[in-house]
């Protein structure tokens, strides 16, 4: 099967469709990168971010094929000689009732098959995907070599995703302990930081509740890639299923002026922009019940963080977080 190198448009909000080796395979989420943006400063304090025209170096997918196996696969868009690639993943697993453990596996090399424009590896493993709703994965890590020389290396942390089918706990308790009610009562905690979960990358999962709003999302509508600095963001699926993105890049020089259309009407204002380079994006869809949390490190001011949504049908959504 010949493997083409994907070329990226400059959009607001374009899902990424990787082709995938085998037909059947169904993707939990996907990465590519690096990416080439400009980030433009918007009404409210909001600053869009626009992907510029590309060739991305890299595509990295995740999930199961139609017999149910689990797999990773990575396309890097050039053909190498005597290709090897080089993974290493962490995860975090419950290992006790209420304990969860961020677990670090063994590095592990794997040989690239190629054609004349690009290298793929694929391998199957469970460790590279969150399932039965005890183990998600944290950190993946990988290495491309030629001729055992590094060629390209890159490290993506997944989004925090909890929820129906991911790592939260569900327990049903005794209606007197639901403050003397009645019944029954069944919590589903999906972030909690003293049970270990409502920790991501080393920092608190704590989205300050500044709004709370249920959105209904047409099909076919999406609202754009936008920047996050110091404010965390939760995107929570009531019904249907979303197409979430999730991105991450290093600002590449000072701020400078352009024009930009500023509304519907065609209104066109000079604003501040500043561009964005290296990182990576990731696509993953939820599904209802599960919800996902941008987590930007306050600290670290040149790094570009920044998430979108779209509906591929009818989606009921609850967005909670801090404005500006």
């Amino acid at each position: 099967m010949k493997l083409t190198t994907k070329m990226l448009i400059s959009l607001a909000f374009t899902p990424i469709s990787i082709a995938l080796a085998k037909p059947g395979d169904v993707i939990q989420s996907s990465f590519e990168g690096p990416l080439n943006l400009e980030v433009w400063k918007h009404w409210q304090a909001s600053w869009n971010v626009e992907r510029r025209e590309q060739a991305v170096d890299f595509q990295l997918a995740r999930g199961w094929d139609s017999e149910g196996s689990r797999f990773l696969e990575l396309r890097y868009t050039r053909p190498l000689h005597n290709a090897t690639a080089e993974f290493s993943v962490k995860h975090l697993r419950r290992t006790g009732e209420w304990e969860v453990s961020e677990i670090s596996l063994p590095a592990f090399t794997i040989v690239g098959l190629q054609d004349e424009s690009s290298t793929l590896f694929r391998l199957q493993t469970d460790d590279a995907t969150d399932f039965s709703g005890k183990h998600v994965v944290s950190e993946i890590h990988f290495r491309v070599l030629s001729d055992n020389s590094e060629i390209f290396s890159e490290t993506v942390h997944p989004m925090f995703v909890r929820g129906k089918n991911q790592l939260h706990f569900e327990n049903e308790i005794d209606p007197h302990s639901a403050h003397a009610g009645q019944g029954t009562v069944v919590v589903g905690g999906a972030s909690i930081s003293d049970r270990g979960i409502g920790e991501w990358q080393g920092r608190l999962v704590n989205p300050l509740l500044s709004f709370m709003d249920r959105n209904l999302l047409l099909a076919g509508s999406a609202v754009g890639l936008h920047r996050h600095v110091q404010n965390q963001e939760m995107f929570f699926v009531e019904s249907g299923s979303a197409v979430v993105q999730n991105g991450v890049a290093q600002t590449d020089g000072d701020t400078y002026r352009v024009e930009r259309k500023w509304n519907s009407a065609g209104d066109i204002k000079e604003t501040d922009a500043v561009r964005g380079s290296g990182g990576w994006l990731e696509t993953r869809t939820l599904k209802a019940g599960q919800a996902t949390v941008i987590v930007p490190d306050p600290d670290s001011k040149s790094t570009i963080y920044f998430n979108g949504i779209s509906a591929e049908s009818d989606v009921v959504f609850w967005t909670m977080g801090t404005r500006g």
